[in-house]
């Protein structure tokens, strides 16, 4: 992921389904670049479907990198948006999951950030205030500081599936 700003995002699916979950965009390589990112459980095609409607989504190729931690085989997918244009409202579907993102203002001086850090899934105070005013669009996106959570890697990962998923609400639009 660009280093430049993350837009993290949130998911409220569980390891074990078939279909897409954590799924969380961010920058790439400039405000109207976006990477979309997901993990499934099975393998499955990196692609997804967007556009500035639900009716007029084109299709788009990314890719997939597979690996296995504690026995649980995880397919990470990836899919670049390029070009977006300012302050548009899109939409990507991938699969059977449909998701929407506003593109930032054209004038780069205007737009609202969420900065957060240090934030794990137990005692998560602010969780579900960042959750609640993402999706209520008080911010345009999110800038993660570091210490993104604690122990992701236990139970064979599933802690860090739990993370992502709960904030795939915000993330995945913000």
């Amino acid at each position: 992921m660009n280093p430049w700003i993350l837009l993290a995002c949130l998911c409220s699916g569980a390891q074990g389904l078939t279909g897409p979950e954590q799924v969380h965009i961010a920058f790439y390589t400039s405000p109207w670049d976006i990477s979309v990112s997901w993990i499934t459980f099975e393998q499955a095609e990196p692609s997804l479907s967007f556009g500035t409607s639900t009716s007029t989504m084109q299709d788009v190729s990314g890719t997939t990198n597979t690996w296995v931690f504690g026995g649980i085989t995880r397919h990470s997918h990836s899919v670049i948006l390029k070009d977006l244009k300012p302050s548009t409202q899109y939409y990507y579907q991938i699969q059977n999951r449909l998701f929407n993102f506003r593109s930032l203002p054209a004038n780069l001086n205007s737009y609202k950030v969420c900065v957060f850090g240090d934030l794990g899934v137990y005692n998560g105070r602010s969780t579900q205030s960042i959750i609640n005013n993402g999706i209520a669009g008080k911010f345009d996106f999110i800038v993660h500081i570091g210490d993104l959570a604690y122990d992701l890697h236990s139970n064979n990962g599933k802690l860090g599936d739990q993370y992502m998923n709960t904030l795939e609400p915000v993330i995945s639009k913000a």
